[in-house]
């Protein structure tokens, strides 16, 4: 027999549980796909914030859930030197000012700015008000007379948002990697202005589950189940349908499914699942995305003091456009930007999007290889012992997950496939689009 849906969902990340369980509790059809299983280097990983509808909505609280905010984002720049920001506006300034950052007086007129241009953003894609109060919205915006400048800037690059902004190199350079690292942008790109509203919102601020609580992985799964979500294994492949309203798939090789919307709550899992061009709504879809585990014999302390933070490894903000050029060539870039946290047992869990999907050599392009994986994560390490030289003795072993575009590919555009484009805010973001999708459905 075969099932038929709203929408199969695509990936078993908290992006996708959460999407797939607010339109199961909204009346949709709703089935999602797991992959082969969950990685284990994910294990204890944070995740985006939750929006309070949507806490509401799941009904979080009947679960034992609570998470904490991270603490604060640092990056670890070259020459030892380290810069924090918090997301409290007045606490941030205050830490600035301490590091000896001359624009800690520009911060929140820095945040308010970013938060105006996304707001114009969002008129300007016709937001929740409809499209007619957003023609209105529109036309009050554009008598203003510079607002016009404002809008180019929301296509144009981070650096030249921040070089507007900011004097202190050291503070350009955080910002620059926390809102572009996670995506493998380079920032000097037309439309990496928008990874920094992307960045600077509230639900954008990752979240861990504080010690003891439920895991969120599995809280947001029960929440689908009770919300009526029908889980399958994959692989999803599409087989031959007459339907134009109904794509035909099949899973794993035995389930049988027609769905009114294949939806997928990040690009990553559009690629893996082989979506034709899905790199277009991905702004590192030239990359593979790498999680390496790090297993220790004893606890040691974080660069900060603060085991609660999120990290970045970046000398400068040269070396974001050097590894995505990197990349792009299908090379491994010599000074790897990566992203590291500690999870409550001591592990640490490092991440990087500039890896490239594919390696050239001599002209030639060819896929990974295991030498290509030890090559990773060696030079994952290098750069975790450069700001932590205890690791270097302390590590009992590691573990590497590389994520890439699919070998071939299984589907091609169509109005029938949904891709959320990469966002910092990727749960609000997923929810409000699968929601719009319900609205606006034939």
């Amino acid at each position: 027999m075969t099932a038929q849906l709203d929408f199969l969902v695509i990936g078993d990340d908290e992006p996708s549980l959460c999407a797939a369980a607010c339109a199961a509790k909204a009346g949709a059809a709703v089935g999602l796909v797991r992959g082969p299983g969950r990685k284990k280097g994910l294990q204890g990983a944070t995740a985006p914030g939750i929006p309070n509808d949507v806490w509401r909505r799941l009904n979080l609280h009947e679960y034992d859930l609570h998470v904490d905010p991270v603490s604060a984002q640092v990056t670890l720049l070259d020459e030892d030197a380290a810069l924090a920001t918090h997301a409290g506006v007045r606490e941030t300034s205050e830490t600035l000012a301490k590091a000896g950052v001359h624009d800690d007086s520009m911060w929140a007129d820095f945040i308010e700015e970013i938060r105006d241009l996304a707001r114009e953003k969002f008129i300007l894609t016709a937001g929740a008000g409809g499209p007619d109060d957003a023609v209105a919205q529109l036309s009050r915006m554009l008598a203003d007379p510079s607002a016009l400048d404002r809008a180019a800037r929301l296509s144009g690059s981070c650096r030249a948002v921040l070089d507007d902004i900011f004097a202190d190199e050291r503070l350009k350079n955080h910002v620059a990697a926390h809102a572009l690292a996670p995506s493998g942008l380079g920032g000097a790109e037309a439309g990496s202005a928008y990874a920094l509203l992307d960045w600077s919102g509230e639900e954008a601020w990752r979240v861990r589950p504080k010690g003891g609580a439920k895991a969120l992985h599995a809280v947001l799964e029960k929440a689908c189940e009770k919300a009526g979500v029908d889980f399958y294994d994959g692989p999803a492949r599409p087989v031959a349908s007459r339907s134009a309203r109904y794509k035909a798939l099949s899973v794993n090789g035995h389930d049988k499914l027609r769905t009114r919307y294949i939806f997928f709550a990040t690009p990553l899992a559009a690629e893996q699942a082989g979506v034709a061009e899905a790199s277009a709504a991905f702004a590192g879809g030239h990359s593979a995305s790498v999680v390496m585990r790090f297993k220790l014999a004893e606890r040691i302390a974080p660069p900060s003091g603060d085991e609660r933070a999120l990290f970045q490894i970046v000398d400068s903000a040269v070396d974001l456009r050097r590894a995505r050029d990197a990349a792009i060539c299908g090379k491994l870039p010599e000074k790897l930007p990566v992203e590291f946290e500690f999870t409550d047992k001591g592990d640490i869990l490092a991440r990087t999007a500039y890896c490239p999907a594919a390696f050239c050599e001599e002209g030639e392009w060819r896929g990974w290889t295991s030498q290509d994986r030890q090559a990773v994560a060696a030079r994952i390490k290098e750069r975790l012992v450069s700001r932590m030289p205890a690791l270097a003795e302390t590590v009992r072993s590691t573990r590497i997950d590389v994520a890439g575009p699919a070998e071939e590919t299984l589907f091609a555009p169509s109005d029938r496939i949904i891709v959320q484009p990469g966002r910092h805010n990727a749960i609000a973001a997923a929810v409000s689009l699968i929601d719009k999708v319900m609205n606006g459905a034939d």
